[in-house]
């Protein structure tokens, strides 16, 4: 085994409102990079997020844009051949099915590590993309070596009784820590200094259950023309103007908010005065944490996993509940007033301490490398 250890981290996406792209970046950001390599290999490369990029760069490593699967005879290519050139001891693979040219490309190289990290609790995002990768998923499986998950309702998603490992996705607390200087800056920014801020940050796309989300809000908004609901995050242009249409109709536009995908996340955080989120499922739930570090109280749906509750300030409601359910529980924790200061410092402290950040992880993605080339170095 040489002294530097190189690593393929597979991901959809590079962009700053996706959660598995947040997760493999806040690792990335903390590894010793003299004795781990790490390459980045990913489905669409459009609307990198500038400051990953620049990371990446500064770091020496590279960015490697796959070649679409719809042409999968150039996909296979460029995978065959892309092994051929280059060494890795480890293909650390954060996607489904997409990747199964690519991991099986890496076995016949004899790449001796090929870890599949499941990061979803469920395997599809529509009862036929789930059926599909149900049928391809045993393919995918054959080509990898090690199995890791966000956390155990993902795992047993994708790897029911078979062993696997938890890494958990981590974030640096101090990034999101409650700032009162940058808020202030924000909400004069965004001209929205005296205004209620409720957000959300996701990718605009079936999982996160933006249509729902736009009729609890629609509720809230009813009677609280105070208040201001911002999506910070891109992703699927259909579903979003269908979104838009349905705001201009309800006469919204001044209320509701698209942010897009933004590099200053962790200032928007600032900025708001509640997290919301009705995802249809999460394996995890990055967001979440990264609003409960900034203070903010949060509320989600039950898909998302109960030991995310570190400082006390989240609140699960099924998604079986009317809209209307929602928004009195939304109401209800907005006229209680403002959390303030001390409390929102609090909050980072709670979440500093836990399992979840970065500085207090217990073993680290390093540790993991080391221990998986271990024992499947002669593989």
């Amino acid at each position: 085994m040489s002294d530097v250890i190189r690593v393929l981290m597979v991901i959809s996406n590079l962009k700053s409102a996706d959660g598995v792209a947040r997760f493999a970046m806040t690792y990335y950001s903390h590894l010793d990079h003299t004795k781990i390599h790490m390459d980045f290999a990913i489905y669409d490369s459009e609307n990198i997020n500038d400051e990953y990029a620049k990371q990446i760069k500064e770091n020496h490593s590279k960015i490697f844009a796959l070649p679409s699967v719809k042409d999968m005879h150039k996909h296979i290519l460029y995978c065959r051949e892309f092994f051929q050139k280059r060494h890795y001891d480890i293909v650390h693979d954060n996607s489904l099915i997409n990747t199964i040219p690519l991991m099986r490309e890496a076995a016949k190289a004899k790449i001796p590590v090929r870890i599949l990290h499941a990061h979803a609790s469920k395997l599809g995002e529509t009862q036929v993309k789930a059926v599909r990768n149900s049928i391809f998923l045993p393919i995918l499986k054959k080509y990898v070596n090690c199995n890791l998950a966000c956390s155990n309702k993902a795992g047993k998603t994708v790897f029911n009784e078979h062993r696997y490992e938890i890494v958990p996705d981590v974030i640096n607390c101090d990034k999101y820590k409650f700032d009162v200087n940058v808020r202030d800056q924000i909400r004069a920014q965004e001209q929205c200094e005296s205004k209620y801020i409720i957000g959300t940050v996701a990718r605009i796309a079936y999982p996160k259950n933006p249509i729902f989300a736009l009729e609890v809000m629609t509720q809230v908004l009813k009677h609280n023309r105070d208040i201001e609901y911002w999506w910070v995050g891109d992703g699927n242009i259909g579903l979003e103007e269908k979104l838009k249409k349905q705001i201009k109709k309800s006469g919204l536009e001044n209320n509701i908010r698209f942010m897009g995908s933004r590099m200053d996340v962790s200032d928007l955080y600032q900025a708001m005065d509640m997290f919301f989120l009705p995802s249809k499922f999460e394996g995890f739930g990055l967001s979440c944490l990264e609003a409960e570090t900034s203070g903010l109280p949060c509320v989600v749906s039950a898909a998302f996993i109960k030991e995310l509750n570190i400082t006390g300030n989240v609140q699960y409601i099924s998604l079986n509940s009317s809209p209307e359910k929602w928004a009195r529980t939304i109401e209800c924790i907005r006229t209680r007033g403002e959390i303030d200061h001390p409390k929102r410092i609090e909050s980072y402290r709670l979440v500093k301490q836990s399992i979840y950040s970065m500085e207090n992880a217990s073993r680290t993605l390093a540790n993991y490398y080391h221990q998986m080339l271990t024992l499947n170095g002669e593989n």
